[in-house]
């Protein structure tokens, strides 16, 4: 839940920072901090906050299946922003 606090302001100012003239300056570091926060967030809170879910699968599972999730979110976010760098370039 709090990852997804911080992740609601950054896609609703998205694309207000995208009219911006510094966008350039700032689009290689927004993707980053996004991924960041929607990546090393949730793992703080798991590690800190455990939560007993899955508990019938044998040990080991659960955590295998949350370390999975992470580099498949990262790799979702920064597909996202490929394809909406190739849209804006006018490749398709």
């Amino acid at each position: 839940m709090p990852d997804q606090l911080l992740m609601i302001p950054l896609i609703h100012f998205e694309p207000r920072l995208q009219q911006q003239p510094s966008w350039e300056r700032v689009e290689p570091f927004w993707y980053g901090a996004g991924v960041t926060l929607g990546l090393v967030v949730p793992l703080v809170v798991a590690l800190v906050w455990p939560v007993p879910v899955l508990t019938e699968l044998p040990r080991g599972i659960p955590a295998l299946l949350s370390i999975l999730a992470l580099p498949m979110v990262g790799a979702a976010v920064v597909a996202r922003g490929r394809c909406r760098r190739r849209r804006r370039d006018g490749r398709e």
